[in-house]
């Protein structure tokens, strides 16, 4: 019986590896598509929770192109569609330190719908703007300030 339980134990394990496991899938798949027409089936499910994402080998070569490389694909390239692609690059650079309401004609996500519009409701009136006035004490004081870095008219010990 251990035999039995054993070779049950290796099949499981056997089914529990990913990359066998999407071989199967694949198969499957190619199957349904081959005989799709025979079957007539409307629905076809396969849950994907059991299925494993698996990235390609990093040296795999295909038969068909064996020595195609990125680099090559790119000298092949046309001028013209490296020099859009240059341009759009350059646009996406100088957007990069711009505002959303300059970047975008209208509000992406809902909480940039907040901000957005943002101008005041009412406009401003000049009868109420008080500018800060400066007589020649304020400008000596600003700038000894500035320079000892100490507030000319704060009393030291009384």
């Amino acid at each position: 019986m251990d035999g039995k339980k054993s070779s049950h134990q290796n099949s499981q394990r056997a089914l529990k590896n990913p990359v066998h496991q999407m071989k199967i899938y694949e198969e499957f798949i190619h199957k349904e598509k081959n005989y799709s027409h025979r079957n007539k089936t409307e629905e076809f499910n396969m849950r994907p929770q059991t299925i494993h994402n698996i990235s390609e080998k990093p040296n795999h070569i295909t038969p068909v192109n064996p020595y195609l490389d990125k680099k090559t694909e790119s000298l092949n390239d046309d001028v013209v569609d490296r020099a859009f692609r240059i341009d759009a690059m350059r646009r996406q650079i100088q957007s990069a330190g711009l505002q959303p309401r300059q970047k975008y004609p209208h509000a992406m996500t809902s909480n940039q719908e907040i901000g957005w519009y943002s101008n005041p409701l009412v406009p401003q009136n000049k009868a109420w703007q008080f500018n800060r006035l400066t007589t020649p004490i304020t400008d000596y004081a600003e700038d000894y300030l500035s320079m000892k870095k100490v507030n000319p008219f704060t009393v030291r010990n009384r």
